[in-house]
């Protein structure tokens, strides 16, 4: 989902259609932009805002207005002590997704505490960069020393400048040593690279458990079916039954042949 630190792709939130190509990020579980693709707009709370209503909050870095040119924030003001510059937008630290990254504001619309999440850490520079008091576990730019790792979800704040220790990363991603790489197409999460260490399944494939592989639809095998509601290969559960599949009228699994030397009544195998 990341391909640089600020180059997630924006699938889940409508009112950031206006979010530059691959420029989304997730703070824990909502979508944010981080840079609007038409000028004139800039990220407030994670959604791109027409600098006429974002101007008493936003600014450029040298402190003057934004314009009709401008796609982010490089200054926030704070007259309240609450909006604070984040990854090129301005945050709201009383409201969510600001209130999940930062406790306290200055007055000059810096972030001073950083909340307690898993996937974000407080850098320990004294006089830290306005905007990279708080660094996602994923953002593998920070301030230019410390940082995160590409593709991480959750990780351990680093002590001193330099990268963080990712402990879990993004769905799609799997540990290997201290960077996360990508899984196999087929798997949604996986435990390496192989298509046969998936831990779920992408699209509309389903995960067989005893080999860790994703198959389509008709790939359980016999006794199994493709469960839509789990997107695993299933136990038929019906006796006798040799194959069976998902009946989405009646929401369960219906037996489409018995066992040798039974044959198929009304969903029931009997001799």
């Amino acid at each position: 989902l990341i391909v640089s630190a600020l180059a997630a792709k924006c699938t889940q939130n409508a009112n950031i259609d206006n979010c530059a190509t691959e420029k989304c990020e997730m703070i824990g579980k909502i979508e944010v932009c981080t840079e609007c693709k038409t000028g004139g707009n800039v990220p407030i709370d994670g959604t791109c805002t027409a600098v006429g209503d974002a101007k008493e909050k936003c600014k450029k870095a040298e402190n003057t207005p934004v314009g009709e040119t401008d796609t982010k924030c490089g200054k926030c003001s704070s007259t309240t002590n609450n909006y604070f510059l984040f990854m090129g937008g301005c945050y709201d630290k009383g409201k969510a997704p600001g209130s999940s990254i930062c406790t306290a504001v200055s007055p000059n619309g810096v972030c001073t505490t950083c909340a307690a999440a898993d996937w974000l850490f407080e850098n320990p520079a004294a006089s830290p960069t306005p905007g990279t008091k708080c660094i996602l576990c994923s953002d593998a730019t920070g301030d230019g020393k410390t940082k995160g790792v590409e593709n991480c979800q959750t990780c351990k704040a680093p002590g001193q400048a330099g990268p963080a220790t990712c402990n879990t990363c993004q769905d799609g991603y799997y540990k290997n040593d201290q960077a996360c790489t990508k899984c196999h197409t087929d798997c949604a999460t996986c435990s390496g690279g192989a298509n046969n260490q998936c831990i779920s399944c992408s699209g509309s494939k389903y995960l067989k458990e005893d080999t860790h592989t994703c198959v389509d639809n008709n790939g359980c095998g016999n006794g199994k079916y493709a469960d839509p509601q789990s997107n695993k290969c299933a136990e038929c559960g019906i006796e006798g039954c040799n194959t069976c599949k998902y009946n989405t009228t009646v929401s369960k699994p219906q037996c489409t042949a018995c066992l040798e030397g039974k044959y198929l009544d009304d969903n029931t195998c009997i001799d």
